[in-house]
């Protein structure tokens, strides 16, 4: 799998933004830099070769969430959506 390492590490972010879920029943703010920063250590500290220069961009999604990787300037992207559980490479954007 050609993105094996940051599927990987998105995954684990995302088992973290679900415990948020759990607990407090609402997603993330997208706009709640504490919050986002807060799970990203979590999943830092439980990572050691996770590379802060290339975490997933994190975005509300109609009711749910997005976690997107960008390469390069624009596209093309590698995208993660709560709503299909699924990691997709595309060049439409998140």
């Amino acid at each position: 799998m050609k993105y094996y390492k940051k599927i990987n590490n998105g995954n684990k972010i995302v088992n973290e933004i679900e415990s948020y879920y759990e607990i407090n029943n609402i997603y993330p703010n997208d706009t709640n830099w504490a919050i986002i920063e807060s799970i990203y250590k979590k999943t830092i500290l439980k990572n050691k070769e996770f590379d802060e220069s290339t975490q997933p961009y994190y975005q509300n999604n109609d009711g749910g969430y997005i976690l997107y990787y960008v390469f390069g300037f624009d596209e093309p992207y590698l995208v993660y959506s709560n709503k299909n559980k699924k990691w997709k490479y595309d060049f439409n954007g998140p």
